[in-house]
């Protein structure tokens, strides 16, 4: 079982949010009700309830949400060109309950992820680390950039990138403009005294550059084809541009306390919007903060729109219905490729999608005929055709034995869910199963 979090324990999860130093860009991923929050793992939010759970164990970063799925780059154990295992960043689209990783990157260290509607694409580096390659989904091609890939522009089809070099003692970065179909490159030169330290993006057809001297952050614009450079913000945390380049939003932070501000880009106005909280997240037309537990929602001019108290989830709930593709996970709805089935009385469908979302795991050793369901300390074998199944070491007796049907092997859902630590029902008139599992 996975872990239980009490509500009083919730406040040490959320007020560690305020030490992390994620970037605002791209804004906070949403979903129906839900917000997902990246900080020592993965947590999704129930607005309405309240109610928070940890959805990975893994910190994503650059999480995008795009239809019924979640897309993020996360570490994965692989195995190196020695044998040796080793980590890597790989870009990976999940279901909605947090199951169903799917590598979408094979086997590359992905560097940068971005998405732009049902597209993506992610940069990787050679042996060397002088040359990018970019690429995009649904091809089988990847496009070489040179140097360091900082943003692409879909759009005007242009990559940007960077190399530094050292001359005469100081670093000089050579920001390199590259057209994807020619391949013809423009090359502009900047001086950073910190390039190491050197974060971009490109909206709108500008070019931002967040750089530290020091401790100190500071934000630069420039158009993107020129070499002429704005210095827009100093002193500050995080930013986040708005779609049209007229504003941008910025965090500070005194001690434990952090403000958001405003920049209108064309006036040079600078306007604090609401201030006092533990942490901030920037979404596409709001804002969250978090502040004593509570999740607090701000429209983009401080107006407050909301507040719920925060409390740590302590079962998962799944539902379902006999016949029906849909099982709903905690809310969620999720496909399943095979509905459960009534057979001799008893509830039978494959076990997978039940198990895996509640934590467990699902093995299956075609040589024996024989499925392994787990979780925690608890686990359930049953080998096909058998009026036995074996329960924690003990033999029990199956009254309903597993069967294959149209190549899925097919369980029968209340002994192995029951098995597992879960509460079943089974309501008639809706021909509906719920299974309730508490979070260790």
């Amino acid at each position: 079982m996975k872990k239980i979090i009490s509500a009083a324990a919730a406040g040490i999860v959320f007020a560690a949010f305020a030490a992390g130093a994620s970037a605002m860009t791209p804004a906070i991923p949403e979903y129906d009700n839900y917000i997902f929050i990246a900080n020592d793992g993965l947590f999704r939010i129930d607005n309405d309830k309240g109610e928070a759970r940890r959805m990975l164990d893994v910190t994503p970063r650059n999480m995008y949400i795009v239809d019924d799925y979640m897309y993020m780059v996360a570490e994965r154990e692989t195995v190196g060109e020695d044998g040796e295992p080793k980590w890597i960043d790989t870009l990976c689209r999940f279901n909605m309950d947090g199951t169903g990783a799917l590598v979408l990157s094979e086997d590359f260290d992905v560097d940068e992820f971005k998405m732009n509607g049902n597209d993506y694409y992610y940069t990787f580096y050679d042996d060397i680390g002088k040359t990018g390659y970019i690429s995009r989904s649904g091809s089988d091609s990847k496009i070489p950039v040179r140097g360091e890939v900082m943003d692409i522009d879909w759009e005007r089809n242009k990559a940007f990138s960077y190399i530094t070099e050292t001359r005469d003692g100081s670093p000089r970065r050579e920001v390199i403009i590259t057209d994807l179909g020619s391949g013809e490159e423009t090359t502009v030169t900047e001086d950073f005294d910190y390039p190491e330290y050197i974060y971009n993006n490109c909206v709108n057809g500008y070019l931002y550059s967040k750089t530290y001297y020091g401790n100190i952050a500071r934000l630069y614009r420039r158009s993107a084809d020129a070499p002429e450079r704005e210095l827009i913000l100093e002193d500050f945390l995080d930013y986040w541009v708005s779609d049209d380049g007229k504003d941008i939003y910025y965090k500070t932070q005194t001690e434990n306390s952090v403000s958001l501000w405003k920049y209108d880009t064309e006036t040079k106005e600078k306007r604090e919007l609401l201030s006092g909280a533990d942490y901030l997240y920037m979404s596409d037309d709001h804002v969250h903060a978090f502040r004593n537990n509570k999740n607090e929602k701000y429209s983009l001019d401080g107006e407050l729109l909301g507040s719920v108290e925060i409390h740590m989830a302590e079962e998962d709930v799944l539902r379902l219905t006999i016949d029906s593709d849909i099982m709903q996970v905690n809310d969620i709805k999720r496909d399943i490729d095979t509905p459960p089935t009534i057979k001799n009385d008893r509830t039978m469908l494959p076990i997978r999608a039940v198990v895996e979302s509640i934590g467990g795991s699902v093995e299956w050793d075609a040589d024996t005929r024989t499925v392994k369901a787990a979780d925690g300390d608890n686990t359930v074998e049953i080998t096909i055709d058998s009026d036995t199944a074996v329960v924690n070491g003990e033999k029990v007796l199956l009254d309903s034995p597993a069967y294959i049907e149209n190549d899925r092997t097919m369980l029968p859902l209340r002994f192995v869910a029951e098995n597992l630590g879960c509460a079943v029902t089974w309501d008639e008139a809706s021909q509906t199963v719920t299974i309730v599992s508490e979070i260790e």
